[in-house]
C-alpha cells in the first residue's frame, strides 16, 4: 500500500460554515457521519471528484446531479455577505513524500466565481510548513490568488485554468495517455457518488450508471463530419433550389414556346407578304411593260381604223341627206339622242358603282387600319401598363422614392433624373459594400484560419500536455530515484532539507538550461564530502610533513648534542637579534647561568629549586655586562633582554652560598668580578630588592614568587648541562618515535579517507541520471516551439484580426454615410440586385418613353385614320345618293326611248330602218368609234403615258417595298438569331424558311399576339418568386437593338421596328444578363455538377470522414468499453464471496430499429474494414440518412436540433448497445438479471449485485492508470438499504480490490472486523446554526478510539 498514493487529508478554509478544518484519512479512508443537513455530503462533495479535476459545474457538485447547487451557494451565505475568499485542499501520500492538490474560491455578489488551482510538490505541508491564510493573531484573512502563488514559489504548480490543472493531476497521480480516460473515471466516480444508487436498487440504475461513465467523442472528433454533413445539406438544399429553378423554367417554357413560335411565325407572315408584295410588284412591271408594247401595236391599229372610219362616216352622212329631208328623221334624231343619253347614264352608273366598290374598298382597308391601330394602341396600352407595373418592381427591388414621388405625374424626365442619381448612390454604396463585404470575407477567412490554428493550438496543447505529463513522470521517477539513492548510500546521504530543495529544483525546471545545475545540490555535497576528507587528508599530509619535520629537526638537535654541543638556553628572536646587535657594538656580555656553578655541598634540591627560581625571575639568562657599558646600552636604541646589574650586599647572605664564579666561559671583559659582584646582589632572605631562598621562594622589586616544583636541572653548571643534553637527546628520540606513531595516525587516517572518496566517488557515478529529464525537456521545448509558433501566427491573426475589425468599422461607418437616405438592406447582394433594379427601372423607363412615343405615333394614324374613314363615309353616302339619281334619269330616258321606238314604228320606219339604221349606225357608231378611236388614241397614249409613269411609280413602290423587305428579313433574321425555335441554317434561303414557318406553325395562329403574351406574363408572375436569386425580368425587345445594329432609319421603317419588338425573359447571372435558354442550360449543369459534387462529398463523408476518421475513434472507443467490460468480468469472475453468487456484465449490440437501418454489429463490422465496398458504402448512407431522419422529426415539435447535435446523437456509441447483468449460482446455468429476477434475491445478493459491478468498473478505471495512482471511491448514504451482515462484506469488497473509500453515512460506522483501519469523523451542526461540530474517531480492526 505505500507504493502507491494516498488520500492522507481534506482541508477546507473558510468555506460554508467551515473556518478552518482538516480531515485526517487513516490508510486512505474516511467515513463521515452526521443527520440530514448536517452537511456531510457537501463536506464529501467539496473533494471528491472536485479537486481531482477542479470541475464546478453544478451538476457535479450536487449528489443528486441538479444544478441546484453552484459553488457560490457555499460562499456568500451570510446576509449582507458581499465578498469571501475560500480554499479547499486534498493531500496525498506516499512514502515519506507528500503532494498537495488545491483550489482557491473567491466570491463576490453580483460576478461569478473566481477561481484558481495549485499544486504543492515541494513536499510542504498545509498547516505544518505553508499556510493558507495570514494570521493576524485576532483574524485569520485567507490568500489572495497573488498572495499565494507568491508563497508557493518557484518549483511549485499555479493556474487559473480548470483544464490546466486536471492535466497536472493525471500527470502527478494517474498518468492516462488520454485524458478521456480520465474524465471517465470522474464520470464513474460522479455516478457511483449518487445517493440515488442506495434509493434506486436495481439492475437498471447500474446499466446507467455504466453507461453514462463511458465517455462520447469530443467535439473535435465530431465537428469534422456535423461539418461535412451540414455542407452536404447545403449542396442538398443547393440542388433542391436547383431543381425547384428548373422546374420553374420548365414551367415558363410551354407558355414561351408557344409565344416564340407565334412570334416567329407572325415574323415570318410579315415577311413571306412583303416578300409576296415584291414579287406582286415586279409582275406588275412585268405586266405594264407588255402593256405597253401592246398599246404602241394597238396605236398603229387605231390610226388605220379612224381613217376608215372617217371615209366610211362621210359616205353614210350622204344618204342621210337625203333622208333627212322625211318626218322620221327627227323622231330618229330623238331617239338617238335619248339612246346617247341613255348609255351615258349607263356608263355613268358603271363608273358610280366602280367608285362605290373603290371607295367601299378603301373603307374596308382604313376601318382594318382603323382596328389594326386600335389593337396596337391596346397593346401598348397594355405593354405601358406592364411597363408601369415593372417600374413599381423594380422601384420596390431598388428602394427608389422618387418613382412613388412623380409616378402619378408620369414625369418621365423627372423619374429619369431621379433613377439616375439613386442609381449613382446606389453604386457608391454598392462599392463601399463591396469592400466592406471583402474585408467581411477577409475576417472571415481569418476567422476560419484562427479557426484552424485554434485547432492546431488545442492539439499542440494536447500534445505539450502528454509531453509535460511525460516530463513530470520522469522527474518524479528521477525525485523517487534519488530518495533510493540516498537511501542505499553510506556517506551521500540527503537532509530532508536538501531532499526539498532538490524535488524543488527538479519539479521547477523550466528550461534545458538548468538542468546543468540540477546536480548541484548533489555535486556540492560530493565536493563538501570530498572535500572535507580531502582537507582532512591534506591536514593530515601537512601534519605528517610537520611530524617529518619536527623528527628533522630532532635529528639535527640530536645530532647536535651528541657533538658535545650545549643546549642553549631558548630565547625569543628578539633577544637573538638584540646580542647580535651587542657583538656588533663590541659590548661583552655572558648569560647569567653560563657565569656560575652550584658549590659542590649543595645537594640537588635545593640547586632544583635555586635554579627553577632563577629561571622563573629571568635572572638564569640574564646577561653580565661590565659597569662601563651600562650606559650605552641604554643610550643606544636597545632592543628586548634582560640585563643583570649588582648591588651587592656583602656583609648579608646571598647567593654566592649556593653558587660560584665559573671561570671557563670568562673572557678578557667579563671579569670574575663582575660575575661574583652579581651574585652578591642576589640576596638569600626576604630583606632586599632581590632574593631567592633555598625552597624557591624568589622576589624582585615587589613581585613575589616561586619556582617550578617539577624542574630538574638543566643550565647551571656544566655537569648540569651535559646531563640535559643527555635527557635532552632521550626526549628527543622518544619525540621521534612518537611522531612516527603519530604519522602512522595520520597515514592510517588518509588511508580511510582515501578509501572514504572512492566510495563517495562511486556513489556520485551511480546518481540517477537525468538523460530522461533531457530528453523529456527536449520534446517539451519542440513542443513548446511548435505551440509558440502556433501561438504566435494565433496573436498574429489576431492583431491583423483587430486591424482588420478596425478596418471593417471604418467602412462601417462609410457605409452608414454613403447609404444614408437608402432603405436597402445594407448588403451587396441587396445593392446589386438594387443595382439591378435601378438599371432595369431606367431601362424599362427608356421602353415606357419609346411606348409612349409609339403610343402618340400611334393615336395620332388612329386620328388621321378616323377621320379618312369619315371622309369615305361621307363619299360612299354621295355616291349613293348619285345612284339614286342615276337609276331615276335612267329610267326615264328607258320610258323616252320606248315612246320614240313606237313612233318610228307607226311612220314605217322597218321598212328603211335597215339602210338607215347601217346609215345611223354609221354616222353614230363610226363618229363614236372615231372619237373612241381618238379616245383610244388618246387614252392609249395617256394609258402608255400613265402605264410609263406606273412603271416609274411601282419601280419607286419596288425599291421602297424591298427596303421594307429588308427591315422584315433583317426582323426575321434576328428573331431567328435569338434560336429560341431553331437556328438558321446559313446555307438554307430565309424564304424558304419562312414557307417551311407558315406551313409547320400555321396553327399558332389560332390565338392572338395579346393572349399569347397574357400567358407568358402569367406563367411569370407564378414563377418569378422562385428564380428571384437569378434577376427575372419580363422584358420587351426591341429587335433594332440586336445582333449588329442599325443604322439611323427612318420614322416608317422604325416603327416597323418598334412595332416588331417581342416580350421576353431575361435573367442575371454573375453580373451577366442571359436568356431562358441559357439560364436553363446553366441551372441544368449546375445541377449536375452539385449532384456530382454531392455523391463526392458523400464519398468523401462516408469513406474519409465516418470511415477513416470517425470510424476508427469509434471503433478505438467500443474496442476499449469492451476491453473495460472484459477486465470487468476477469475480475468478478476471480471475487470470491460469502455467497455463491457469481456477476458478470455483457455489452449487447443492439438490432436495427426498421429495414433501412443496419444491426450494431453489421455498422461496426462495415466500420472495421479496411476496404469497404461501394454496397457497403450504400448501407451505410441509408443507415445514417434513415437515424438523421428519424431525430430530426422526432425534434419538429421542440427545438430543431443542429447537425452537431444530430450527429453527436448518431455516434453516441453507447446507445448501440445495451449493457445486461447476468448472474449464477453453483450448480445452475447463468440466466439475465432482469429487475424482477433482482428483486427475487437476497439482502446480500442484492447488495453483491449492485455494488460489486460498481467497484469493478472503478477498480478496472484504475487498472489502467499508473501503478501507484491514489484508487478511491465516494459513495454518499453508502449502502444503504443494505443490512448489518451485507455491509460486512461490502467492506471486504473494498478491501479486496484495494480501494481507497471517502463515504458519508447516516447511520453507519464502519466497525467491523473486515475494515483494518478507518477515520471517523462525526459531524454536526445543532439547530441548522452557521457553525460545524467536528468529532473524530479512530477505528483499528478492534476497537473504536475516540480522538477529540
Amino acid at each position: 500500500m505505500a507504493d502507491r498514493w494516498l488520500l492522507n487529508k481534506l482541508g477546507l478554509v473558510n468555506f460554508w460554515y467551515y473556518d478552518e478544518e482538516e480531515f485526517e484519512l487513516e490508510d486512505g479512508k474516511l467515513l463521515l457521519r452526521g443527520a440530514n443537513g448536517s452537511g456531510k455530503s457537501v463536506t464529501m462533495q467539496s473533494f471528491i471528484p472536485l479537486l481531482l479535476d477542479g470541475n464546478k459545474r453544478p451538476e457535479r457538485i450536487d449528489p443528486f446531479g441538479t444544478s441546484a447547487r453552484r459553488i457560490e451557494n457555499y460562499l456568500l451565505m451570510k446576509e449582507g455577505e458581499n465578498e469571501r475568499t475560500a480554499y479547499l485542499y486534498i493531500e496525498f501520500k506516499k512514502g515519506d513524500r507528500y503532494l498537495t492538490f488545491g483550489m482557491g474560491l473567491k466570491g463576490v455578489k453580483g460576478k461569478p466565481v473566481d477561481s484558481w488551482y495549485f499544486i504543492i510538490t515541494d513536499g510542504r505541508r498545509v498547516k505544518k510548513d505553508f499556510f493558507l491564510y495570514l494570521d493576524k493573531g485576532y483574524e485569520k484573512i485567507p490568500l489572495t490568488k497573488r498572495e499565494l502563488k507568491n508563497r508557493l514559489g518557484e518549483g511549485n504548480f499555479y493556474t487559473e485554468s480548470q483544464k490546466e490543472y486536471k492535466g497536472k493531476v493525471n500527470e502527478f497521480l494517474y498518468g492516462f495517455s488520454d485524458l478521456d480516460d480520465f474524465d471517465e473515471l470522474m464520470d464513474l466516480l460522479i455516478n457511483i457518488r449518487s445517493p440515488k444508487l442506495s434509493k434506486d436498487f436495481k439492475p437498471t440504475t447500474i446499466y446507467g450508471i455504466l453507461e453514462n461513465s463511458l465517455r462520447q467523442l469530443t467535439e473535435d472528433d465530431l465537428r469534422p463530419m456535423s461539418e461535412a454533413l451540414e455542407n452536404m445539406d447545403n449542396i442538398g438544399e443547393r440542388i433542391n433550389r436547383l431543381e425547384e429553378s428548373l422546374k420553374a423554367l420548365k414551367g415558363l417554357a410551354t407558355p414561351y414556346e408557344n409565344y416564340n413560335i407565334y412570334i416567329v411565325y407572325e415574323k415570318a407572315k410579315g415577311y413571306l407578304e412583303k416578300y409576296r408584295e415584291i414579287q406582286r410588284l415586279n409582275k406588275q412591271i412585268n405586266d405594264l411593260t407588255e402593256e405597253v408594247v401592246k398599246g404602241q401595236k394597238e396605236g398603229q391599229r387605231l390610226t388605220e381604223q379612224l381613217a376608215e372610219l372617217k371615209n366610211e362616216l362621210a359616205l353614210a352622212e350622204e344618204k342621210l341627206k337625203e333622208f333627212a329631208r322625211s318626218d322620221i328623221k327627227d323622231v330618229r334624231d330623238e331617239l338617238e339622242k335619248i339612246t346617247i343619253e341613255l348609255e351615258e347614264g349607263y356608263r355613268n352608273k358603271k363608273g358610280k358603282n366602280e367608285e362605290l366598290e373603290r371607295k367601299k374598298g378603301l373603307l374596308r382597308e382604313k376601318e382594318l387600319d382603323k382596328d389594326k391601330y386600335n389593337s396596337r394602341l391596346r397593346e401598348i396600352v397594355e405593354q405601358i401598363a406592364v411597363l408601369l407595373s415593372e417600374l413599381d418592381d423594380y422601384g420596390k427591388e431598388s428602394s427608389y422614392e422618387g418613382h412613388w414621388l412623380y409616378k402619378e405625374d408620369l414625369n418621365l424626365k423627372m423619374l429619369a433624373e431621379g433613377a439616375k442619381e439613386h442609381r449613382k448612390k446606389i453604386k457608391r454604396g454598392k462599392g463601399v459594400l463591396e469592400k466592406y463585404e471583402g474585408k467581411k470575407r477577409d475576417m472571415e477567412k481569418l476567422l476560419q484560419k484562427g479557426d484552424r490554428v485554434k485547432r492546431e493550438i488545442d492539439s499542440a496543447e494536447n500534445k505539450l500536455r502528454e509531453s509535460e505529463e511525460y516530463l513530470t513522470q520522469v522527474k518524479e521517477e528521477y525525485v523517487e530515484n534519488v530518495v533510493n539513492w540516498s537511501k542505499n548510500n553510506m556517506f551521500m546521504v540527503l537532509e530532508d532539507s536538501i531532499f526539498q530543495q532538490i524535488s524543488k529544483d527538479v519539479f521547477s525546471l523550466e528550461n534545458r538550461e538548468g538542468l546543468s545545475s540540477l546536480n548541484n545540490r548533489v555535486v556540492d555535497l560530493y565536493h563538501r564530502l570530498k572535500g572535507n576528507r580531502t582537507g582532512q587528508i591534506e591536514v593530515c599530509n601537512v601534519t605528517i610533513k610537520g611530524y617529518e619535520e619536527k623528527i628533522e629537526e630532532l635529528m639535527v638537535k640530536i645530532q647536535q648534542l651528541e657533538a658535545g654541543k650545549e643546549i642553549e638556553f631558548p630565547k625569543d628572536q628578539e633577544v637573538i637579534k638584540n646580542r647580535e646587535r651587542l657583538k656588533e657594538m663590541g659590548i661583552p656580555f655572558l648569560p647569567f647561568y653560563k657565569g656560575v656553578d652550584f658549590k659542590g655541598e649543595i645537594c640537588e634540591e635545593i640547586k632544583t629549586k635555586v635554579e627553577a627560581a632563577l629561571l622563573d625571575m629571568g635572572i638564569l639568562d640574564g646577561l653580565i655586562i661590565p659597569e662601563k657599558y651600562k650606559n650605552l646600552i641604554f643610550e643606544a636604541d636597545g632592543g628586548c633582554d634582560k640585563y643583570l646589574f649588582p648591588e651587592p650586599s656583602f656583609l648579608s647572605h646571598n647567593i654566592s652560598q649556593y653558587l660560584k664564579v665559573d671561570s671557563t666561559e670568562l673572557n678578557g671583559e667579563i671579569t670574575f668580578e663582575d660575575v661574583e659582584m652579581v651574585l652578591q646582589s642576589i640576596q638569600l632572605e626576604n630583606n632586599g630588592i632581590t632574593y631567592v631562598d633555598e625552597k624557591g621562594n624568589y622576589g624582585i622589586g615587589v613581585i613575589r614568587g616561586k619556582g617550578k616544583k617539577e624542574y630538574s636541572l638543566k643550565y647551571i653548571g656544566e655537569s648540569a648541562r651535559k646531563n640535559h643534553r643527555l635527557k635532552e637527546i632521550a626526549l628527543l628520540k622518544e619525540k621521534i618515535e612518537e611522531y612516527q606513531r603519530l604519522i602512522d595516525g595520520e597515514k592510517e587516517k588518509i588511508a580511510l579517507l582515501t578509501g572514504e572518496i572512492e566510495k563517495i566517488e562511486k556513489e556520485l557515478k551511480i546518481y540517477p541520471s537525468s538523460g530522461d529529464i533531457l530528453k523529456g525537456m527536449e520534446i517539451v521545448d519542440e513542443e513548446r516551439d511548435n505551440l509558440n509558433k502556433l501561438q504566435r501566427e494565433l496573436k498574429g491573426i489576431l492583431e491583423e484580426k483587430e486591424e482588420l475589425a478596425k478596418e471593417l468599422e471604418e467602412l462601417k461607418k462609410e457605409v452608414f454615410t454613403i447609404t444614408e437616405g437608402l432603405t436597402i438592406e445594407k448588403t451587396v447582394q441587396s445593392y446589386l440586385m438594387a443595382e439591378q433594379g435601378i438599371e432595369d427601372y431606367i431601362f424599362t423607363l427608356n421602353d415606357l418613353q419609346t411606348l409612349l412615343n409609339s403610343k402618340k405615333d400611334t393615336e395620332e394614324l388612329l386620328t388621321t385614320t378616323e377621320e379618312r374613314v369619315r371622309e369615305l363615309e361621307d363619299d360612299l353616302d354621295r355616291i349613293l345618293g348619285e345612284l339614286d339619281r342615276l337609276y331615276k334619269f335612267i329610267k326615264d330616258k328607258e320610258l323616252r326611248k320606248q315612246a320614240c321606238e313606237q313612233r318610228l314604228a307607226e311612220l314605217g320606219y322597218e321598212e328603211l330602218k335597215r339602210e338607215i339604221d347601217f346609215c345611223y349606225q354609221i354616222k353614230e357608231k363610226n363618229p363614236r368609234e372615231i372619237e373612241r378611236c381618238n379616245i383610244d388614241k388618246a387614252r392609249l397614249e395617256e394609258r402608255l403615258n400613265n402605264f410609263q409613269k406606273r412603271i416609274s411609280e411601282i419601280t419607286e413602290q419596288l425599291e421602297k417595298e424591298e427596303k421594307f423587305l429588308a427591315v422584315y428579313r433583317d426582323i426575321l433574321e434576328k428573331e431567328v438569331q435569338l434560336g429560341y425555335v431553331f437556328t438558321q441554317d446559313k446555307a438554307k434561303d430565309l424564304y424558304e424558311l419562312s414557307l417551311k414557318i407558315e406551313k409547320d406553325y400555321s396553327y399558332i395562329a389560332k390565338k392572338s399576339k395579346g393572349e399569347y403574351e397574357d400567358n407568358l406574363y402569367q406563367s411569370f408572375l407564378r414563377n418569378n418568386g422562385i428564380l428571384r436569386d437569378y434577376f427575372p425580368k419580363f422584358t420587351t425587345i426591341n429587335l433594332s437593338t440586336i445582333g449588329d445594329g442599325s443604322e439611323t432609319l427612318d420614322d416608317k421603317y422604325q416603327q416597323l421596328y418598334n412595332e416588331s419588338s417581342r416580350k421576353d425573359y431575361r435573367f442575371r447571372v454573375e453580373g451577366k444578363e442571359v436568356d431562358l435558354f441559357l439560364l436553363t442550360e446553366r441551372i441544368s449543369k449546375e445541377l449536375e455538377e452539385n449532384q456530382l459534387l454531392l455523391t463526392d462529398k458523400e464519398k468523401e463523408f462516408f469513406q474519409n470522414i465516418l470511415i477513416k476518421t470517425v470510424s476508427k475513434k469509434v471503433s478505438a472507443k467500443i474496442h476499449h468499453s469492451r476491453n473495460w467490460i472484459k477486465r470487468m468480468n476477469i475480475i468478478m469472475g476471480s471475487m470470491n464471496t460469502s455467497s455463491t453468487l457469481k456477476l458478470s456484465l455483457k455489452w449487447v449490440a443492439k438490432k436495427a430499429d426498421n429495414e433501412l437501418q443496419l444491426d450494431t454489429n453489421r455498422l461496426i463490422e462495415i466500420l472495421e474494414k479496411e476496404v469497404i465496398e461501394a454496397k457497403d458504402i450504400e448501407h451505410l448512407s441509408q443507415h445514417f440518412s434513415s437515424r438523421v431522419r428519424e431525430i430530426l422529426r422526432q425534434s419538429e415539435d421542440g427545438e430543431r436540433k443542429n447537425y452537431y447535435t444530430v450527429i453527436k446523437e448518431i455516434l453516441d456509441y453507447r446507445k448501440w448497445y445495451e449493457f445486461k447483468l447476468y448472474s449464477s449460482k453453483e450448480g445452475e446455468r447463468e440466466k439475465e438479471l432482469t429487475n424482477n429476477a433482482f428483486y427475487q434475491l437476497s439482502g446480500g445478493e442484492k447488495a453483491m449485485a449492485m455494488y460489486v459491478p460498481l467497484f469493478t468498473a472503478v477498480y478496472s478505471r484504475y487498472d489502467k492508470a499508473k501503478k501507484d495512482c491514489p484508487r478511491i471511491v465516494a459513495l454518499d448514504e453508502a449502502f444503504a438499504g443494505v443490512d448489518e451482515e451485507n455491509i460486512r462484506d461490502m467492506f471486504r469488497v473494498l478491501k479486496e480490490m484495494d480501494l481507497d473509500y471517502l463515504l458519508n453515512s447516516q447511520v453507519l460506522w464502519g466497525t467491523y472486523d473486515t475494515v483494518e483501519n478507518l477515520a471517523i469523523a462525526q459531524i454536526e451542526r445543532p439547530d441548522n446554526s452557521e457553525y460545524v461540530c467536528v468529532s473524530r474517531y479512530l477505528w483499528k480492526g478492534k476497537e473504536i478510539k475516540y480522538l477529540g
